[in-house]
């Protein structure tokens, strides 16, 4: 399985490929753009909130497939957001996936066996979700009334860039959500 991880481009540092220790091949010819076991990470960017690593196939393939689950159903409309009773929901060019439900809902959908736990954990090494102050996670209020008046629940998730998620069209922004 091929990892590529490639954050946004902050700066006016280059990206750089880092080979995994654990690849038997030969390295390939020059020109040849196999890149089977190569990760592409930012070098150190002072204004990023995450400490870019070169991670193996072996630690992100559980969270490469959940983040493929999440990706096709939000797509072919098989996972709803933006109401009132979803979960998820678009917000300033951001998809907002509450924890740890979302990961629930994963393995509840895919009668997985593995632990939550772990399928989360590696999630957060493909490193696609926003961070600030190392803070892993966002706080939200999710309110009862689009209007955003009256009753609300706090909380919790990731934010990961809607471009990531959704291939075409980015849906409008819910009026469910406010980050104080």
């Amino acid at each position: 399985m091929s990892v590529v991880i490639a954050e946004e481009q902050q700066s006016s540092e280059p990206l750089e490929k880092i080979e995994d220790p654990a690849n038997e091949k030969e390295p390939s010819a020059k020109g040849n753009s196999d890149y089977s076991q190569v990760a592409i990470v930012n070098k150190c960017d002072e204004r990023s909130d995450s400490v870019p690593v070169a991670v193996s196939g072996t630690d992100v393939a559980e969270g490469e497939q959940f983040f493929d689950w999440l990706r096709e159903g939000l797509n072919r409309g098989d996972i709803s957001f933006n109401g009132k009773a979803d979960k998820i929901h678009v917000i300033a060019g951001y998809v907002f996936l509450p924890v740890p439900g979302i990961f629930f809902d994963y393995l509840k959908a895919t009668g997985s066996t593995i632990q939550r736990e772990s399928i989360q954990a590696s999630f957060e090494r493909l490193n696609l979700h926003k961070r600030r102050d190392n803070r892993r996670f966002y706080f939200a209020q999710l309110y009862d009334t689009p209007d955003k008046s009256g009753r609300f629940k706090r909380v919790k998730g990731y934010l990961v860039k809607s471009r990531r998620v959704y291939r075409k069209t980015i849906p409008q922004d819910s009026q469910f959500i406010l980050f104080p």
